[in-house]
């Protein structure tokens, strides 16, 4: 019951060479996750700073621009198609008015609260502001006469899918990379763990009485060469003692006949005058 017990418990064996080559996969695959994460992480960055600092100057030139003041006091009711996003807010009031922008969807457009509106009127930088729909915004604010803040913003939908094509790129890379090495990696471990096999065949050879079989002698600077040496060493020293054994008891059987022979001898000839007396 024990030993049954026991072989339901127990949990079956990987080869040898299954578990390195998926201890290295599984290695290569990590420094390639963490490497794909900071990679797209400095991009992600990168590409953010720059939009910052083309917003800064974007709303930089703005107010230089003459007349921008008035245009935002007019309210225009229709903005003018430009790339970037443009924008007055009013003193306390968080609605936007809209100067220009991208033809989009209104619900594409990004939605300015009560703290985003508060935030950019700080000048405490750019910050993103999300929309309705999937697209997010980088916006960037400067300061005009009388409370008045002019905004420009630009989408990052741009900057999205350059991030989502990278990673796409490196997942597919990633797969590729992990694949070959996989390939190569058990190539690799079969190639070097050969001589083991070979150590099985003599094992399984001696145990079935063949005590002259040797393991194939392999490089001292290597495991399995250095294994190959002590195994020879120690079959050498079995098959020396077997040997010497096995003539220990031949003696050891002949002496047991002569000895078998001399008292039937002795016998015989202690039987002969006894015959004769009598």
């Amino acid at each position: 019951m024990t030993e049954t017990f026991e072989s339901r418990g127990r949990v079956p064996r990987v080869p040898l060479r299954i578990t390195l080559v998926a201890v290295l996969v599984a290695l290569v695959a990590v420094a390639l996750a963490a490497t794909a994460v900071t990679a797209t992480s400095l991009l992600k960055q990168y590409l953010l700073d720059q939009r910052d600092a083309e917003l800064r100057d974007t709303a930089r030139n703005y107010t230089r621009l003459d007349g921008l003041l008035q245009l935002c006091l007019a309210e225009p009711a229709w903005p003018q198609p430009t790339p970037t996003y443009v924008a007055c807010l009013a003193p306390d009031d968080a609605d936007p008015i809209v100067l220009g922008g991208p033809r989009l969807a209104a619900r594409d457009m990004p939605e300015i609260d009560e703290d985003t509106a508060d935030k950019l009127r700080s000048g405490a930088g750019p910050t993103t502001v999300d929309s309705d729909g999937p697209t997010n915004w980088r916006m960037a604010s400067e300061e005009l006469p009388d409370g008045y803040t002019v905004i420009v913003g630009s989408d990052l939908r741009g900057d999205a899918r350059a991030i989502g094509r990278l990673v796409r790129i490196e997942v597919v890379v990633g797969l590729v990379v992990l694949a070959l090495l996989g390939a190569a990696g058990y190539l690799l471990v079969r190639n070097s763990l050969r001589p083991l096999a070979e150590v099985e065949r003599t094992a399984q050879a001696i145990a079935a009485g063949d005590l002259s079989r040797r393991v194939p002698a392999g490089d001292e600077r290597t495991e399995v060469g250095r294994l190959s040496t002590a195994l020879n060493g120690m079959l050498s020293r079995i098959e020396t003692a077997f040997r010497a054994q096995q003539i220990s008891e031949e003696q050891a059987r002949s002496s047991e006949n002569r000895m078998r022979r001399f008292v039937a001898d002795a016998s015989h000839e202690l039987r002969t005058p006894l015959t004769s007396i009598r």
